[in-house]
């Protein structure tokens, strides 16, 4: 019997056509800018996502369209976006020596700032520094002192958003997934805890939550709320993005999210917590809320399993469940699932190498008669 719980494959942006038939299903981008192009105008058939309205509207865009990604976007690319925007780890790392503020165990630096395009400082909603970051392995990582974004720039960052999900479209992609969680620059518009703006991007829960309304709106009306998905990750507290009300913020965005009929929404659940019967790790299921409010397809990410998930759908907690870390093990995890099988265990410490094969392609599939 094959489980209930629906896995979901990230679609990683490629120089090459990538259509839905490479995955057998369909196909979600959630990658970087690129130079404008036009959508094609072809609706998506066969029990694969419907678009909701097509193109853009007559109406002259608030921002006129560029063919390249500005200054400002161009140096937001290793902060404002999923995993293909993270920076690749270093081979060379020097040894932590008397910093304050860290355990003792830390042990090699990654400066993320050495990564930047031409050096230049990550854009963000402030310029207050991150906080180090300590390792599983002990790596420290210390990432680059942003640049607070002029409010006059945050529009032509809306509009690289907009360009963005046209190409990817136009490669072949059934849909975009905005990502605005994971510390990456919605996120950092979003939170309180990061966002110390008083301009209209900040203050008020509406003003914090502009910049991700507006390029939720922006993408909508470029390839249909029916091709579009938003990624929100409240509880998470990824560098130094934290919020004093997380449900009330998810909420506020689902709503919006609602009033364009966005296809789905696709939330994190808070960190595991330990059972107090048994000691065991147990996902808190807090995302009730949000599935009660969201109108659209529930997806729901972090820490599931087999088990997990099946019981998720069962519930009618989520419709979908996302797998991450155990798809990134298994690159035949659907299978495994439906036999049932043992999974590959993961290696957290190959999660972010610039290697192009260990950690990447090396994980060994199942053996079939």
């Amino acid at each position: 019997m094959i489980p209930n719980a629906i896995l979901r494959a990230v679609a990683a942006a490629s120089t090459r056509r990538v259509a839905a038939d490479d995955f057998g299903g369909p196909c979600c981008w959630n990658g970087r800018y690129g130079d404008e192009d036009e959508p094609s105008p072809d609706a998506v058939q066969d029990g694969r996502i419907q678009p909701g309205a097509q193109g853009r509207s007559s109406a002259a865009d608030p921002v006129p369209v560029v063919r390249e990604p500005c200054p400002a976007a161009q140096r937001s690319l290793l902060r404002a976006e999923g995993g293909a925007g993270r920076a690749p780890r270093r081979r060379g790392q020097r040894r932590v020596r008397d910093r304050p503020g860290l355990p003792e165990r830390a042990g090699p630096v990654e400066r993320r700032a050495e990564f930047q395009p031409n050096g230049e400082a990550p854009v963000s909603s402030t310029d207050r520094q991150v906080t180090p970051h300590v390792g599983h392995d002990g790596t420290v990582l210390e990432f680059a002192a942003p640049r607070r974004l002029e409010t006059e720039e945050i529009p032509h960052i809306v509009n690289d958003f907009r360009i963005a999900a046209r190409n990817a479209i136009r490669a072949g992609f059934d849909g975009v997934e905005i990502h605005a969680a994971n510390g990456y620059l919605i996120d950092q518009f979003m939170k309180d805890g990061v966002n110390d703006r008083t301009d209209a991007y900040g203050g008020s829960l509406e003003n914090r939550c502009r910049f991700a309304t507006e390029v939720i709106a922006a993408v909508t009306d470029e390839v249909g709320a029916g091709r579009l998905g938003v990624r929100l990750s409240p509880f998470a507290d990824y560098v130094d993005c934290v919020d004093s009300d997380p449900e009330t913020l998810a909420l506020y965005v689902i709503r919006f999210m609602n009033g364009l009929g966005v296809l789905y929404c696709h939330v994190i659940e808070p960190r595991m917590c330990v059972n107090e019967n048994d000691g065991s790790l147990m996902i808190p299921h807090r995302l009730l809320p949000f599935r009660k409010t969201f109108k659209g397809t529930f997806m729901v990410n972090g820490g599931y399993d087999r088990e997990e998930g099946d019981k998720a759908i069962a519930d009618d907690y989520a419709d979908l469940v996302a797998y991450g870390r155990l798809f990134l093990a298994n690159p035949d995890l659907p299978e495994r699932f439906r036999k049932n099988a043992a999974l590959n265990k993961y290696d957290r410490s190959t999660f972010y190498t610039s290697d192009p094969i260990v950690g990447y392609t090396d994980y060994p599939f199942l053996d079939l008669p």
